[in-house]
């Protein structure tokens, strides 16, 4: 007779007859559409922020030349040079605000509050 111990081993790799779960050939998982996922979603953020502070500048910057051209029209200048002056300008300036100057980083520190050393042998 065989030894327990061999018969016990023998199974145990799949040799004895049970059937055994051995797993799916190639291993699957998410693949670059789980990376690409990751990045999307840490990204989708700072996209929205930027979005939109470029959408607060490009409003003020429109009304702001609506409001120069307007001035313009009312002095009697020609409209059609008028709007191509203020919307070079406002161009230029829409991409000083939003693209050339660099952010202004603020930090708020908060005061660390220190407790006093007791003297414990008093």
């Amino acid at each position: 007779m065989t030894n327990a111990y061999e018969v016990y081993y023998t199974n145990q790799i799949g040799g004895g007859g049970l059937e055994v779960y051995r797993g799916s050939r190639y291993q699957r998982g998410a693949g670059i559409g789980g990376v690409l996922k990751g990045l999307f979603k840490l990204g989708l953020p700072l996209f929205k922020k930027a979005v939109s502070s470029l959408g607060k500048h490009a409003l003020s910057t429109g009304l702001e030349m609506g409001g120069k051209l307007a001035n313009d029209v009312l002095r009697g200048k020609p409209i059609r040079r008028s709007i191509k002056k203020r919307a070079i300008e406002s161009g230029n300036t829409f991409i000083h605000k939003t693209i050339k100057r660099p952010k202004q980083r603020t930090s708020k520190k908060k005061a660390v509050s220190r407790k006093t050393p007791r003297d414990i042998f008093m």
